[in-house]
């Protein structure tokens, strides 16, 4: 005759699994009442990723109303067209402000102070930001820069843990004459 103790271990088991996963529900529930915590909201990186977009349209708009009136075939075009570019930019200190919000370089993180002046900030964009070449016909506005998030829960009396985010909003803009002979013509 066969021993049948597997048969009746094998009920006490799924008995003992089940009570385990009740108890394991049960214990999570009761935790989850009394466990207080805050989620980070990523509408700061949503509404700079709309700011960025914006950034683009005036920096396309500057780039285009600053080679009005030069001449292409110029040797000195490219210098005439960044000078003319940052001179603009001098117009727009909030392109400059925006550009330097939360922008992630080891030269700023050591000595912020040493940017606190619009003029300086300006240069820095044109030293370290913008690059504007000239290549067959061409003007190449190039744009390298990465800005860093922290995101914190909203509610700063719950638990939460802050999440960086760093976002790369380099960008290139290419130019060519009739560009800029259709922005004439409608301006």
């Amino acid at each position: 005759m066969k021993s049948k103790k597997a048969q009746i271990m094998s009920f006490e088991l799924i008995f003992i699994t089940l009570f385990m996963c009740v108890a394991a529900i049960g214990v999570y529930t009761i935790q989850m009442g009394h466990f207080q915590t805050s989620i980070g909201s990523p509408a700061t990186i949503l509404q700079e990723i709309d700011s960025h977009k914006l950034l683009e349209v005036q920096e396309k708009d500057l780039l285009l109303s600053s080679i009005i009136g030069l001449d292409w075939d110029e040797d000195s075009f490219k210098i005439n067209a960044q000078n003319a570019f940052f001179d603009g930019m001098r117009k727009r200190p909030h392109m400059i402000n925006f550009t330097f919000t939360n922008i992630k370089d080891e030269v700023i993180e050591e000595n912020p102070d040493a940017f606190d002046l619009l003029e300086e900030r300006r240069l820095y964009l044109k030293e370290k930001v913008y690059e504007i070449s000239y290549e067959e016909g061409n003007l190449i506005l190039t744009r390298s820069m990465k800005k860093e998030y922290n995101i914190r829960g909203i509610d700063p009396s719950k638990i939460s843990f802050t999440t960086t985010a760093t976002i790369d909003f380099s960008e290139v803009i290419i130019l060519t004459k009739e560009d800029t002979s259709f922005y004439e013509e409608n301006s």
